[in-house]
Order: C-alpha cells, then structure tokens, then sequence
C-alpha cells in the first residue's frame, strides 16, 4: 500500500509540473499585441558557381506575381515540375545538373520549392539574377 502512495504522489508531481511547463511554454508564445506570426520571407536563392556548373541551355524559371510556373516561357502545371527537371537531368553529367530560377520576392517560397525539387533530382537551383543570367523577354 505504501509503494501505492508513492506513485500516487509522484504521478501528482509530475501532472502539476507538466501543467506549469504547458501553461510557461503558452505564455512564451503569445506574440505582442499587433504583431503578426507571419513567418520571415524566405531568402533568394544563390549565385550560381560557374567554376562547379556548366550551363548552355537549362530550365529557367519564373514565378509571375499573378501565379502559375512558366519554364523557358511555357506556362507549366506546378505538380509536372519535378517531372521535367528529373527528366532534364537524368541525361546530364553532375555540372549540367542546375536550373535557374527569376527571383520574386512575393514568391520566394515557391522558388524553394523549385529548389528541393531540383534537388530530390540530383541537381539544384540558382538565383539567374544573381547569377548574370540574361533577363527574359518582356510578355505582352
């Protein structure tokens, strides 16, 4: 009976200091009046290293603010993107594996995601403004 008591006390300890840790880790989280919990904009890609990568003729994508995935100035569905790449580099050596991609600032997350897909591929993505890559031509 005595060992009963024991656990019972122990298993009232640890429920009261579970109980404190949950409502301390509430009030850490609450975030200042007119503060949004937005999370910070993804940062831009990097600059290609032309020292590593050779690139005559890649994907180069763009992120227009209106939406959509356009490659080499195709419109593409976003669920076929890592299709095409996979299928662009699997007949490429490790320095031919890399795509471009046009920087928005509204639409950096979706350049990240151009990003991992590159690389679940065997390659990655650059930044082409940073990377001197010529500018697109304007759409009408």
């Amino acid at each position: 009976m005595q060992a009963v008591k024991q656990l019972m006390g122990i298993a009232t300890m640890h429920s009261r200091s579970l109980a404190l840790l949950l409502l301390a880790s509430l009030a850490c989280n609450e975030s200042p009046k007119g503060e949004s919990r937005t999370p910070p904009p993804a940062t831009r890609l990097g600059a290609v290293d032309t020292a590593q990568f050779h690139l005559d003729d890649t994907f180069v994508f763009e992120l227009p603010d209106s939406g959509g995935y356009f490659i080499n100035g195709q419109h593409v569905a976003q669920d076929s993107i890592p299709a095409h790449i996979a299928a662009l580099f699997a007949a490429r050596g490790p320095k031919e594996r890399a795509v471009m991609v046009w920087d928005n600032p509204l639409r950096r997350n979706d350049a990240h995601w151009i990003s991992r897909a590159a690389l679940g591929a065997g390659g990655q993505a650059f930044d082409a403004g940073l990377s001197g890559w010529p500018p697109p031509p304007a759409r009408p």
